[in-house]
């Protein structure tokens, strides 16, 4: 399940060169039926460096039915480059199951703690 990131990013490239369809299906593995895949498509999608090309899908696991995957955007998050980010967390801060605020507490620390290293302003 987890290798190192810079052989996942460079594992993205390759992906991006040999598969000219790889965005639309993993849209279509973000958009499935089955939430474990939908969360597993979510991760690969950041741990290949593959975010920004899907964050539209990513971003709409926000509003999944299962908290699971509501959990797994969360935690997600930072990595995605949107302006929608940080009032997606504001909306997720009152979900109902716990583990998803407590999700969103993180996401905004680390978002802070990124914007603090390259000097912008925290959320």
């Amino acid at each position: 399940d987890q290798i190192d990131a810079t052989l996942a990013r460079r594992a993205g490239t390759l992906v991006r060169k040999i598969d000219t369809d790889y965005v639309r299906k993993l849209n279509a593995e973000l958009a499935g039926p089955i939430a474990r895949k939908r969360m597993h498509a979510a991760r690969g999608a950041v741990a290949l460096g593959m975010q920004d090309e899907v964050a539209a899908a990513l971003l709409s696991l926000a509003e999944d039915e299962d908290p699971l995957v509501r959990r797994t955007i969360v935690e997600l998050l930072p990595e995605i480059n949107s302006p929608d980010v940080p009032s997606i967390l504001e909306h997720l801060r009152d979900d109902p199951n716990a583990r998803v605020r407590e999700g969103v507490d993180a996401a905004i620390a680390r978002i802070d703690g990124i914007r603090e290293q390259v000097g912008i302003n925290p959320v």
